[in-house]
Order: structure tokens, then sequence, then C-alpha cells
């Protein structure tokens, strides 16, 4: 059975300022230290989930746990027009699900082996880009995709979360996030970054 937004509207509730402004991304058969050297993490720190999830400090953080089967980044204070981890790097060898809210700009991307398989607004998800664009419409409207410009959808987050899970198998949990133990690490965009 396919999850939907209502199985993940618990981040909207629990993880309120988080919601607002983060990123996740999974990375599978990645371990916390591979994932840290793809990114140019330095300077790491071992933080518990709390630190990272309700953490007072507005700075961009960038964190590294992880899940059976993937590496788990999370981005918190995101900002607009802030540079991307390099997910081609990252999806090198592998596959990426990354998914993020900054302010007004919502964003879903689907990587295998550095390709983009699938990326889109999940606020606008009827404008799809990539090699599988159209591969996913079904589980799409199951999990709530507003599939045309008429629809109304849920919260981006909640929806993005519950694609995310379909996709990569990883489910959270309301207090997973908070549970885990993160390397947090320095991160500058590299060239060509956006």
């Amino acid at each position: 059975m396919v999850c939907t937004a209502a199985d993940y509207a618990w981040f909207d509730e629990r993880y309120g300022r988080l919601s607002r402004s983060y990123r996740l991304t999974l990375v599978a058969d990645l371990s916390v230290a591979e994932a840290a050297l793809r990114i140019g993490g330095t300077d790491p720190e071992v933080l518990p989930g709390s630190s990272i999830v309700d953490g007072a400090a507005p700075a961009h953080t960038v964190a590294v746990t992880e899940t059976p089967g993937w590496a788990l980044l999370l981005e918190t204070a995101v900002s607009p027009g802030a540079a991307a981890l390099p997910v081609a790097g990252l999806s090198r060898g592998t596959t990426l699900v990354a998914h993020g809210v900054a302010g007004p700009v919502s964003s879903f991307l689907w990587m295998h082996d550095a390709t983009e398989e699938l990326a889109f607004d999940p606020a606008r998800p009827w404008r799809r880009t990539g090699r599988s664009a159209d591969s996913q419409v079904g589980v799409m409207a199951e999990v709530g995709f507003p599939m045309d410009a008429d629809g109304h959808g849920e919260s981006p987050a909640a929806l993005s979360l519950a694609f995310a899970d379909y996709l990569t198998g990883v489910r959270l949990g309301p207090d997973e996030l908070r549970s885990l133990l993160y390397l947090r690490v320095s991160v500058e965009p590299g060239p060509g970054e956006p």
C-alpha cells in the first residue's frame, strides 16, 4: 500500500519550523562517512537529532545520518536560492531522492547514477522533467499530488515525504528525526554548483 500525504501530516505539525525550510536527501548504499566525503563535508561533529531538528541556530546546517540501506542528509534553514548539495556526485553509482522547501519554493528530485529520473515542484507536479518524468504519475496521484493546475494538494513536505517513502522504502516516523544521531558537517559550494 502506498503512503499518502496524510501519513506524513505529522511533519508539519511536529516540525513546523523545519518544514518551512529544509532539504532531505536519501542516497542508497552509502555510509555516513562516504556521503560526507562526497559533499566535501569538513569539521565533523556528532550531535543528537534534537540538536539538529530543534536547534535554535538559524544558520544553514548539513547533517548526515543513516537509515537501513540509505544515508540520510538533512539540511535545515535552507533559504531560497541557497546552493544545493552536489547531487550528481552524490548519486554516482547509486540512487538519490531529495526534496525540500525553501520559503515559497518546493522541489523534488529522483536521480540514478547522476541522471535525472524525475524532477518537479510538489506544488505543481504536472510540470515534470527527467528521463522517467511520466513513469510515476499513478503513484503520485495516489500519494495526493494534484496532477493538474485545477487541483489543490496537501502540504508539499508531507506529499514529498510520502512519495520518497514509496521510491526508497524508507518510512520515517514522527520521532525518528529527533532520535537519530547525526554527523554535522560544514559544506562549501563547489565550482559550478547552483
